[in-house]
């Protein structure tokens, strides 16, 4: 039994491994609402997702602390989108702001932007 002992004691060394490994997420929301900063955040997310552009959908002004990204409206021949916007969290890990895909988890750095402790 000496195997199964050996093979316990790794498992439980991986997984203390990943747990401290592990970054801790907290909502957060855009530092700056302005205009101007709401005007280039399209660019940000758009590069951050690495995509050439996405068109956000309303946000709050006051403390936004989501962004949707909506769907491609389409060519002639498709006619109308059926896809639904895209939400995305702001998330702050340590300083840096994130987009935290809300259905998917999956999590996006966002450079340029300010984020603060919602």
């Amino acid at each position: 039994m000496k195997t199964g002992s050996t093979v316990f004691a790794l498992a439980a060394i991986s997984l203390t491994a990943c747990q401290t490994g592990a970054t801790s997420e907290t909502p957060a929301y855009l530092a700056d609402a302005s205009d101007e900063a709401l005007f280039v955040l399209p660019g940000q997310v758009a590069q951050a997702l690495g995509v050439a552009n996405v068109k956000l959908g309303p946000m709050a002004k006051e403390k936004p602390g989501a962004v949707s990204v909506l769907p491609s409206p389409g060519s002639p021949l498709e006619g109308n989108n059926p896809d639904t916007p895209t939400t995305y969290d702001l998330v702050l890990r340590g300083t840096e702001c994130f987009l935290k895909n809300r259905a998917s988890g999956d999590v996006f750095e966002l450079t340029d932007v300010s984020c603060l402790r919602l």
